[in-house]
């Protein structure tokens, strides 16, 4: 995919513009425990207006339709006041919406906002609870995405939300290129990247999103001794460990705080540099830091690659005056590599992690075929509650003290990527402020990337 560089801050974008959207209401069911998101109501043909300043990113109401057919059983002082504040959270949450839509879509919006219930005959107990709205359901992460699944599969519903993941942070010109090259690469991005000042300072937000009905596939996947289930087993692991290699440094290198350490970001950069190995049995799935084989294989394929990795971010850390930067000069590559070779705790820690996480998903998919042909929900959430808090719980210690919380639904994302053929979207927005803290106009880059195919994943190991 090509990327989008607004080059200037033009009248257009420097004022607010005039943006038409629909309003799509949904109930959540309160028998699923705030978990089941229904579409239940979309606003009349006729759109709602909001004021867009695409400097700010923010959005407010211009006007929304009189008759919209939005009918909630309240006394009219509190459905008029209930349905305005509606449309004030839909058009906040406009902004980020327009930036994560492809070049060239001028389909008209639609966002969608959730009441915990639009039941009539109980519309007067739950005026108060209304009036608070914010447009979030209570539930989140895994119960709500595999809800959305069982929806698709056991009902074929195909107008649901998508699954989305998002993640905000401030990151210098010179660490943006390190960081964004190889991340776009993956993604499916073959253009260069613009340029830009390597002292620039961008706010950085990452949005990556994948149609809802892809998590179907869960339901798809059989008894683990089904004659398919090894190869899709393998399809998860592989989509996993490229998920979970491509976003760390994203997560912990963005600052350059970790190139303090340098003994740890080596050992990161040497990590992320591994291809994914295809599984080879049930319990052979990834590299196993435990087996020495495995071991060696993947501190062979690590030291190869430290000195593409030093090319890569030498030249960034040399450009902020990084105290260590002369110590990760590529020249030293060989050094590196021995020192990895002879001390492989920090790698072994993540390569044990990761089998970790990857055996939760296998152990999380087994079994799920049953839940597709059941009427009830309630065993689906359940399972899925218990993975959310058991992922949540080793994330918040992953490596050397350093936190991974945000990856969960991100890792969940890819994982559904790869049982499905639906194309997963990334869209990274940079906006940079000048000398005089003003915001200078965004920088939009965009990739999509659709599931390869287990053929496809093995051509790419071999070469690898």
């Amino acid at each position: 995919m090509s990327y989008t560089q607004v080059a200037s801050v033009t009248a257009m974008n420097t004022f607010p513009q005039t943006t038409a959207f629909h309003l799509r209401l949904c109930a959540v069911e309160e028998a699923t425990n705030g978990v089941l998101r229904l579409p239940v109501f979309l606003t009349a043909s006729t759109p709602a207006l909001a004021l867009i300043n695409p400097a700010l990113d923010v959005g407010m109401l211009s006007w929304m339709p009189l008759d919209d057919g939005l009918r909630l059983g309240l006394p009219d002082d509190s459905h008029h006041a209930l349905r305005a504040r509606l449309y004030h959270l839909a058009a906040r949450r406009l902004p980020a919406l327009l930036h994560a839509r492809m070049p060239g879509d001028e389909t008209i919006p639609v966002v969608d906002l959730d009441l915990p219930c639009l039941d009539r005959r109980t519309s007067t107990a739950r005026q108060a609870h209304w009036s608070e709205a914010t447009g979030e359901t209570e539930a989140s992460g895994f119960p709500r995405t595999m809800a959305a699944g069982w929806l698709a599969a056991s009902r074929g519903e195909t107008d649901l939300p998508p699954l989305a993941w998002s993640f905000d942070q401030q990151l210098n010109g010179a660490c943006a290129r390190a960081l964004l090259t190889p991340l776009l690469e993956a993604y499916g991005a073959c253009d260069p990247l613009p340029e830009w000042p390597a002292s620039a300072f961008f706010h950085a937000r990452y949005d990556v999103t994948l149609h809802g009905s892809a998590v179907a596939s869960w339901y798809g996947l059989g008894p683990e001794r089904a004659y398919d289930f090894f190869k899709h087993l393998s399809r998860i692991s592989t989509g996993i460990q490229s998920a979970v290699r491509r976003w760390l440094p994203i997560l912990w290198a963005g600052d350059g705080a970790l190139f303090h350490h340098p003994r740890e970001a080596v050992a990161l950069l040497a990590y992320s540099s591994l291809p994914p190995l295809l599984a080879r049995s049930r319990r052979c799935y990834t590299y196993d830091a435990l087996d020495a084989a495995s071991l060696k294989h993947a501190l062979s394929y690590a030291t190869r690659r430290i000195q593409r990795q030093l090319q890569l971010w030498y030249p960034a850390l040399a450009s902020l005056g990084h105290p260590i930067a002369e110590q990760l000069h590529p020249r030293w590559h060989s050094k590196w590599a021995a020192e990895l070779s002879q001390r492989p705790k920090r790698l072994c820690t993540l390569l044990a992690n990761e089998a970790w996480l990857i055996d939760q998903y296998v152990n999380f998919a087994a079994g799920f075929h049953e839940h597709a042909t059941l009427s009830e929900l309630t065993g689906v959430v359940r399972r899925a509650r218990t993975m959310h808090a058991t992922l949540d719980a080793r994330f918040r210690r992953w490596w050397d003290g350093r936190q991974a919380q945000v990856l969960n639904g991100l890792v969940l994302l890819e994982a559904a990527s790869a049982l499905s053929p639906e194309p997963v979207r990334l869209t990274i927005t940079l906006r940079r402020k000048d000398a005089a803290g003003s915001s200078m106009a965004p920088i939009v880059l965009r990739a999509s990337r659709g599931a390869a195919a287990p053929d496809e994943d093995a051509q790419n190991h071999t070469a690898a």
